[in-house]
C-alpha cells in the first residue's frame, strides 16, 4: 500500500522567502538580505493520507558576504573651537563623530584617520582618535592669524577586514577670544619745557591688541588724574595741561589702554621737565618736503637730527615757506623746521647748534634720508624772527618818547608861571645836601676800620 507524505511549512512559520515542494526540498523563493533578515527559523510539517503527521524544526543562518562600505552618520559635521587652546576636544554637532560598518553583522574594526586639512598648514593642529573617533586641538590656533576663521577636517574611516572605507567633514569654527593689549616693554621718555603751553605734545604712547574687529578698538586714560599732563582718548598723545611748577624736575605719568571687553594695560613716560628756553636758542632749518610730510614724521625727525648732532632735539613747529592757505602745506615743497637742542638738561646755544649742523652736514643729511627718502636737503635758515618783536620795540619806543613829552611839557608849565627856577633852585640844594651826607658817612666807616 503507497502512502501519500505531504510537507508543509506550520502556519506559525509562513515566509515568502522560502518555499517547500511535496518531496521536502526546502527552496529560496527571493534574494535574502541579511541586514533585514539574518536569520530563519521553521518548523516543517509531514502528514500522510491517513492523517497521521509529524513536526521539525528547521533553522536557517543568512551568511553576510560582506560587500557594503562602512558609513558615517552623517556626512557633514560642525565644531567650535577657541583660539589658542591646546588639548582640547571640542563638541561636535549634530552629535558625536561616528561610523558603522555597512553589513553590521560581520566582526570588524573601524579606524578612524584624518586624510586631509584645509589650508593644509593647519593639518598638525589636529588629531584624531583612530578607535574612538574624538577630534582634538594638539597645537593652539590663532585666530588674529587666519585669512578665514572656518577650516575643514576631512576624516576617513576604514573597515580592517576588507579596507572598505567612508569619508565624512569637520566643518571647525575658531572663535576668537578677547586678549588683552599690550604695551611694550620698555619705559617711555620725553621732556619737555616749563614754559611750553596747554597742549603741547610731549609723546604718544602706542598699545597693540591681536584682536579683531571692534574687539581692537582701544581708548586711553591716565591711571591716576594729574593737574601737569593729560592723554588723548584715541590717538595716545600725552600732553602738557601745565608744568610751569615742574621746572628743572622729572614726573612720571602711568598711562593706562582698555579694549571694549574691559581689559587693560598700562605703560609709564618719564617727563624731564627743563627750565623755560629763549627763542634765540631756536634754530631753524629748511627742508625740501611738504610741511604735512613733515609734521607726519616729527618723532622719526627727531631721533635722527638727535643721533647726528649727538644732543636731544626738541621740533617746536614746522610750517610751509610760503606760510599762506592750509593748501600750501601740502603743495609747497619746502618746509621750515624750528626746534632747540639739549644737552644734559641744559639747552645748547644758538651758534653752537649752527656751528655743529654746518660740521655734521653729511650725517644729517644720511639721518634725514632714512626718514624722508632719497634727494632730500636741508639749509640752516637766518635766526627766526619773533613775531612781536616789532611790537616790543614799538611799546618800549613808546614807553620812553612818552615820558620825555610830559616832562618837556611840565618844564614850559613851570617856566611859564615862574617856579622853575625854585624847582631848579631846589633840586640844587637836595643835591648838595645829599653829597655831604655821603662824605660824613665815608668818614664814619674810615674811622670805624681804624679802630678795628
Amino acid at each position: 500500500m503507497v502512502t501519500l507524505v505531504m510537507f508543509v511549512f506550520h502556519k506559525e512559520s509562513v515566509t515568502e522567502d522560502f518555499k517547500m515542494n511535496s518531496s521536502g526540498a526546502l527552496i529560496i523563493n527571493r534574494t535574502l538580505n541579511y541586514a533585514l533578515v539574518p536569520s530563519y527559523s521553521f518548523t516543517v510539517k509531514a502528514q500522510d493520507s491517513g492523517g497521521k503527521s509529524d513536526t521539525t524544526s528547521i533553522q536557517i543562518n543568512v551568511k553576510d558576504p560582506d560587500n557594503w562600505n562602512p558609513y558615517f552618520l552623517h556626512n557633514l559635521y560642525y565644531a567650535f573651537i577657541p583660539e589658542e587652546q591646546v588639548g582640547f576636544s571640542p563638541t561636535i554637532q549634530p552629535e558625536a563623530i561616528k561610523a558603522l560598518p555597512g553589513d553590521p553583522g560581520i566582526d570588524t574594526t573601524l579606524t578612524y584617520s584624518i586624510s586631509s586639512v584645509t589650508p593644509e598648514k593647519y593639518r598638525s593642529n589636529f588629531e584624531i582618535d583612530s578607535i574612538g573617533g574624538n577630534l582634538s586641538v594638539v597645537t593652539a590656533i590663532d585666530r588674529e592669524e587666519m585669512d578665514s576663521s572656518i577650516i575643514s577636517v576631512n576624516i576617513k574611516v576604514d573597515q580592517v577586514t576588507d579596507g572598505r572605507t567612508a569619508t565624512a567633514q569637520v566643518r571647525v569654527e575658531v572663535e576668537d577670544v578677547n586678549e588683552a593689549p599690550q604695551f611694550p616693554p620698555e619705559v617711555y621718555k620725553a621732556s619737555v619745557f616749563s614754559t611750553d603751553p596747554f597742549k603741547t605734545p610731549v609723546i604718544v604712547v602706542k598699545a597693540s591688541d591681536p584682536d579683531v574687529g571692534d574687539e581692537g578698538r582701544l581708548e586711553y586714560s591716565l591711571v591716576s588724574g594729574s593737574p601737569y599732563f593729560d592723554v588723548d582718548a584715541s590717538s595716545g598723545l600725552v600732553f602738557v595741561v601745565s608744568v610751569v611748577d615742574l621746572s628743572g624736575q622729572a614726573a612720571t605719568v602711568e598711562v593706562k589702554v582698555t579694549d571694549p571687553k574691559g581689559l587693560n594695560a598700562t605703560a609709564k613716560v618719564e617727563v624731564e621737565v627743563l627750565g623755560g628756553t629763549s627763542s634765540n636758542d631756536m634754530v631753524t632749518i629748511s627742508l625740501n618736503r611738504p610741511a604735512n610730510v613733515v609734521e607726519r614724521n616729527i618723532p622719526e625727525m627727531e631721533k635722527s637730527l638727535g643721533k647726528a648732532l649727538g644732543w636731544t632735539v626738541d621740533i617746536i613747529q614746522v610750517y610751509s615757506s610760503t606760510r599762506g592757505s592750509p593748501k600750501s602745506r601740502t603743495l609747497a615743497v619746502k618746509s621750515l623746521v624750528n626746534f632747540i637742542a639739549v644737552d644734559k638738561a641744559e639747552v645748547v646755544s644758538y651758534e653752537q647748534v649752527v656751528r655743529k649742523l654746518q660740521s655734521e652736514s653729511a650725517a644729517v643729511t644720511t639721518e634725514l634720508t632714512i626718514v624722508f627718502g632719497e634727494g632730500v636737503q636741508f639749509a640752516v635758515e637766518e635766526r627766526p624772527k619773533d613775531p612781536d618783536s616789532d611790537n616790543l620795540a614799538l611799546t618800549i619806543s613808546l614807553g620812553v618818547i612818552v615820558p620825555c613829552v610830559i616832562i618837556l611839557v611840565v618844564i614850559f608849565v613851570l617856566k611859564r608861571s615862574g617856579s622853575f627856577r625854585r624847582l631848579v633852585h631846589f633840586s640844587k640844594k637836595a643835591e648838595d645836601q645829599a653829597m655831604k651826607m655821603d662824605n660824613v658817612n665815608q668818614d664814619r666807616q674810615s674811622n670805624r676800620g681804624q679802630r678795628q
